[in-house]
């Protein structure tokens, strides 16, 4: 989780109101699942709003940095999130949860409570749309720099969900392996 006052939401979250400095950081530890991610553990779950969206954004990143992603992977993932929390402050009702998983991936998903949308022309993986005065690339952006992206929508809110495919970079160690030079067996 973040740093932030000793108070927690009932199911251990931390509210975006309680991030108190972004430079602090206290991860969790804790294995915890959710239901709909049954084989995958929850490494984050905090809400965001405007003024703590980049605070929210540092944290993602630094934690998917421990999954061994190249840079150009990293910052894709991040892009892709950061969109999703951007289309959730300016159209989503100003806020949102975002949780992230590790379970062979990374999953994020973003949530808010606003009145949702039709998201049918935004996953057809077309052209780029033009851009107009209130954005409207971002969920193009997010698609475009993400391995699958999921959008559930309805009056009640919105869940958007970036999927990141994790490649091993180092082989498995098999106990055939000999011992480093040095190092007795």
């Amino acid at each position: 989780m973040i740093a932030a006052s000793q108070d927690r939401l009932g199911d251990g979250r931390f509210a975006a109101s309680q991030v108190v400095k972004p430079l602090v950081i206290e991860f969790w530890s804790a294995v915890t699942h959710d239901r709909r991610r049954a084989d995958y553990a929850l490494l984050l779950a905090v809400g965001f709003d405007a003024a703590t969206l980049v605070t929210v954004r540092h944290i993602v990143m630094t934690m998917a940095g421990r999954y061994h992603l190249t840079r150009d992977e990293l910052d894709d993932f991040v892009v892709a999130v950061n969109e999703i929390m951007t289309n959730a402050v300016r159209h989503g009702g100003g806020g949102g949860e975002l949780r992230l998983w590790h379970g062979g991936d990374l999953l994020c998903e973003v949530s808010d409570h606003g009145q949702g949308f039709d998201p049918a022309s935004y996953l057809d993986g077309g052209p780029a749309p033009r851009p107009s005065p209130s954005g409207g690339m971002g969920l193009w952006l997010a698609q475009q720099t993400s391995d699958e992206l999921t959008i559930e929508s309805g009056p009640a809110g919105t869940r958007i969900g970036v999927h990141r495919v994790l490649v091993p970079t180092d082989p498995p160690i098999s106990e055939e392996r000999p011992a480093p030079p040095g190092f007795a067996g």
